[in-house]
């Protein structure tokens, strides 16, 4: 209890009293943890298969790190209490999903979190660029390409046609058009409402406005989750950058084009 009222002094963690009167004094399964990791933003996320894999114990380690634990890997009561007092992710629930093996399905999820699951493996990430280059050829404005790139890689299908706002694989007011009208994707103005996986679309200005007159926008790209929540600095997914990286939701003087609204499915 010492070493997580220290944690607390140091503003890492919050401990809550409900919390405490929950958790049975000890460490819980597997999937349990693997759950909290995730719910604490920690990337690439982890599939929740109840066992100490490798990836588990590396994201583990990591988190001992970044609270100053001794890094062994293992899951002992501070350890765990500490996740447990960890801030989480808005949407996070302390139910632990159905545990899966790897390479299992489940298919209850939505189209967004297979996206987000889908990229927090860096591998995926290459197989998107890979794709993009085959059928379009540049990274150069193509941040469209890529997120319709990979919502065809984990079996949601896009196609390379025109929906009356040009090319919906290439031009993002066709895309959000697209995912709208025909798919019933959900449309958010509310960036605090953001849960990893989703379609971020900017605001317009820099390619003219579409048929109706209204702004194209700007960038899409797939929100990761919160960097600095508190100056609007999220994890990005796109073809800006090898892999994840920050970036503004706001508008700041010389920065990117800032958050419009959201798609999720």
């Amino acid at each position: 209890m010492a070493q997580l009222k220290e944690l607390e002094n140091r503003g890492l963690i919050r401990l809550s009293p409900s919390a405490l009167e929950d958790d049975p004094n000890q460490v819980g399964s597997v999937a349990s943890w693997q759950n909290i990791l995730n719910g604490c933003g920690y990337f690439p996320v982890l599939t929740i298969c109840g066992e100490m894999d490798e990836e588990t114990v590396s994201m583990t380690k990591k988190f001992q790190k970044d609270l100053g634990l001794e890094e062994t890997g293992k899951v002992d009561l501070v350890t765990w209490q500490a996740g447990l007092n960890h801030a989480k992710l808005p949407g996070w629930s302390n139910i632990t999903p159905i545990v899966v093996r790897h390479g299992g399905i489940i298919e209850t999820r939505t189209v967004t979190q297979k996206l987000y699951d889908f990229y927090s493996k860096p591998s995926n990430y290459d197989k998107v660029y890979a794709d993009v280059m085959n059928w379009y050829g540049t990274t150069h404005n193509a941040c469209v390409a890529f997120v319709t790139s990979a919502l065809r890689l984990i079996g949601y299908p896009v196609p390379h046609e025109n929906h009356g706002y040009q090319d919906i694989s290439l031009n993002t007011s066709a895309l959000s058009h697209y995912l709208q009208d025909e798919k019933g994707w959900q449309k958010s103005t509310n960036v605090n409402d953001l849960l990893p996986g989703d379609v971020v679309l900017t605001v317009g200005g820099q390619f003219g406005n579409d048929k109706d007159g209204v702004p194209i926008p700007n960038h899409v790209y797939m929100f990761a989750g919160w960097s600095d929540r508190a100056n609007h600095i999220a994890w990005v997914v796109d073809n800006q950058a090898k892999y994840r990286h920050t970036r503004h939701t706001n508008a700041i003087p010389g920065g990117k084009s800032a958050f419009a609204y959201f798609l999720r499915a």
